[in-house]
């Protein structure tokens, strides 16, 4: 049995979209991966709350969530991060021992809110889905320093690009959870 080409399965114009969006997705100038909490309370009684604070290397991430019923849970959440990227660029003088940093400092704020809905799977009530989805909108900020590493010839006065813009995340994160009064496991997965 012959297997059909790829191009009589998909039409040109996909692959075309489809390689120009990877294509131009491969450069970025400067990146910071910074993780966030997982936006899953785990609430499954009314009138239950919940407050959690983690401290990361970068800063802090703040959640509260509270049942308004057995299974509609509503929460909010803060998440800020400040970042250094120290990049060492060597500037050859006539020594060739002068280096200059050049540096990137990263401002991440992003407060959100969203709301949990939790099905019982069993009647004793230890194994739970879950779903919990949310909006939040904030801003970021990015202070580019060049210190002349790129100038051979001569070194210049540090430079400075700030980078402002605002920044929204709409997240689903489902999750299975598994309830005893001595452990609670939660496994769940981001979009």
């Amino acid at each position: 049995m012959a297997i059909p080409a790829l191009s009589s399965l998909i039409p040109r114009r996909c692959i075309w979209a489809l390689t120009t969006c990877l294509a131009s997705s491969c450069i970025v100038p400067h990146f910071m991966y910074s993780p966030t909490s997982v936006q899953v309370p785990g609430l499954t009684e009314k009138h239950q709350s919940l407050a959690e604070a983690t401290l990361s290397a970068h800063g802090p991430d703040i959640m509260a969530s509270y049942a308004l019923t057995d299974r509609w849970a509503v929460m909010g959440s803060w998440y800020f991060r400040r970042e250094n990227q120290y990049d060492m660029m060597s500037y050859h003088g006539p020594d060739d021992s002068q280096r200059y940093p050049d540096s990137i400092r990263y401002l991440r704020v992003l407060p959100s809110v969203g709301v949990t809905y939790t099905l019982p799977l069993d009647d004793s009530h230890h194994f739970f889905l879950s779903s919990s989805g949310g909006y939040g909108k904030g801003r970021f900020r990015m202070l580019e320093r060049d210190m002349g590493a790129n100038y051979p010839d001569s070194v210049p006065p540090p430079h400075y690009t700030p980078y402002y813009a605002s920044m929204s995340r709409i997240y689903v994160q489902p999750a299975f959870l598994i309830k005893y009064p001595a452990i609670e496991v939660i496994s769940s997965v981001r979009w």
